[in-house]
C-alpha cells in the first residue's frame, strides 16, 4: 500500500576511461591460433560482427518481420520468391505472404524494384545486381550500419590510445584502412549473394525464402569481413614482418607522415617569406 523509493547515489567518475581501456586492450592477437591462425577474432572484432548483424536486422526488420506470415489456422507460412523470364525479361512473384502484408505484394516485380533490390540482391540482370552492390556500400554509411560503422572506428581509436608508440598519422592510416575495408567487405557480399541467389532461383529454379536471404546474408557478412581482415593482415605481414598486426595501416602511416612533413616543410617556407620578397604593381 505504500511503494518506496530508493535513491542510491551513484558516481560514474571514470567510467569513459574504464570503457577506453576494455577497448584498448580488445584489438592486437586474437588468442585463438588453433581456430583463427589468421589472428583475426579479437574480442573488438567479434563485437564488431554481432553490432554489424544488429544493425543489418534493424535496417531491415521491416521486410524480415513480415516474411514470416501466421495464417488463420495457426500454422506460419515463409514468403519466397521466384524468377520467371517472361519474353525474355526477369520478373520476381512472392508466394506465401498473406492479403494484408505490407512488404510483400501481388504481381510480378522486375529486378529494379526497391524490395527485389534490397532483398534479392537484384536477381535477374547484371545491371540491377550492379545496382544492389552499389546500394549495398552506400548503406554503409547510413541508418543503424552508420552507427555500427562508427562503433568500428571507435574501438580503432581506443585501441590507437593503448599504445603510446602510435601517433596521430597511425590513428589516420588505421580509420582509412577501416573504411576500405567495410566498403570492399559490402561489395563482396552483394556480389556472392547475387550469384548465389541467381544460380538458384534462375538456373535451378527454386523459390528462396527471403527469411533465409535474411541469414545467408548476416553469415556472408562475417565470412567477408573475416577474409578482408586477414587478407589486410598478410599483405601488412608481407610488408612490414611478421611482427606486424596492423595490417594495411601500417604501410599508409609512413605516406601519411611523409605528406605531413613536406606539408610541414612548405608551410614553413611560407612563414619564411618576407615582406621584400613580394612585389606590388600600381594600376595606372
Amino acid at each position: 500500500e505504500h511503494p518506496v523509493v530508493a535513491v542510491m547515489e551513484g558516481d560514474s567518475k571514470g567510467m569513459p576511461q574504464k570503457l577506453l581501456d576494455y577497448f584498448g586492450s580488445g584489438g592486437g592477437i586474437s588468442g585463438l591460433a588453433e581456430i583463427d591462425p589468421n589472428e583475426v577474432a579479437t574480442r573488438n572484432w567479434i563485437m564488431g560482427q554481432l553490432a554489424g548483424s544488429a544493425a543489418y536486422v534493424g535496417d531491415n526488420w521491416n521486410w524480415l518481420r513480415h516474411s514470416i506470415n501466421r495464417q488463420a489456422d495457426g500454422v506460419f507460412r515463409l514468403v519466397k520468391a521466384n524468377v520467371s523470364y517472361v519474353r525474355g525479361k526477369a520478373r520476381i512473384y512472392f508466394s506465401g505472404f498473406a492479403r494484408n502484408n505490407p512488404a510483400f505484394g501481388f504481381g510480378g516485380h522486375g529486378p529494379g524494384h526497391e524490395r527485389i533490390l534490397q532483398v534479392y540482391a537484384g536477381v535477374g540482370q547484371a545491371g540491377t545486381a550492379f545496382k544492389a552492390t552499389t546500394k549495398a556500400i552506400a548503406g554503409t554509411f547510413k541508418a543503424n550500419a552508420l552507427v555500427s560503422f562508427i562503433f568500428g572506428s571507435a574501438t580503432s581509436i581506443a585501441e590507437w590510445k593503448a599504445d603510446a608508440q602510435k601517433d596521430g598519422y597511425d590513428l589516420a592510416a588505421a580509420l582509412i584502412m577501416g573504411t576500405i575495408k567495410s566498403v570492399v567487405a559490402a561489395a563482396l557480399v552483394a556480389m556472392v549473394l547475387a550469384v548465389i541467389l541467381f544460380f538458384f532461383m534462375a538456373v535451378v529454379k527454386l523459390a528462396i525464402a527471403a527469411i533465409v536471404v535474411g541469414v545467408v546474408t548476416i553469415a556472408a557478412g562475417i565470412a567477408a569481413n573475416y577474409l578482408v581482415e586477414a587478407t589486410d593482415k598478410a599483405l601488412g605481414r608481407a610488408s612490414k614482418g611478421k611482427e606486424n598486426t596492423d595490417g594495411l595501416a601500417a604501410v599508409i602511416a609512413p605516406w601519411l607522415r611523409e605528406m605531413g612533413d613536406c606539408l610541414g616543410n612548405l608551410w614553413g617556407d611560407l612563414k619564411a617569406k618576407m615582406p621584400t620578397d613580394y612585389e606590388f604593381m600600381v594600376a595606372p
